[in-house]
């Protein structure tokens, strides 16, 4: 898994980038599932009870209670009551 905070300034002076940095939190919360190979890029929030599916580049915010998978990360699954309640029992 590889957590990015921060990447270079493509719209610095230089070409095709400068020598300063862009930086963003990632917030991860409670519960989260990162499956292999995942890569984070800087500025993004998954939510609660969320699954990451593997080898997934989540450049964009997740919401809490889904399955979300590929390059760009999209949503393909949201979890109903049940599954959820599944998700919180296992980490308590």
């Amino acid at each position: 898994i590889l957590i990015l905070t921060s990447n270079h300034n493509y719209e610095g002076e230089a070409i095709p980038y400068d020598n300063t940095m862009v930086d963003g939190d990632v917030t991860i919360e409670d519960n989260v599932w990162l499956g292999g190979n995942v890569v984070v890029k800087k500025g993004v929030h998954i939510g609660r009870n969320s699954v990451i599916g593997m080898n997934s580049v989540v450049s964009k915010d997740v919401p809490a209670n889904c399955m979300a998978i590929g390059n760009p990360c999209i949503v393909v699954r949201q979890f109903d009551a049940d599954m959820i309640n599944k998700i919180e029992e296992y980490y308590k």
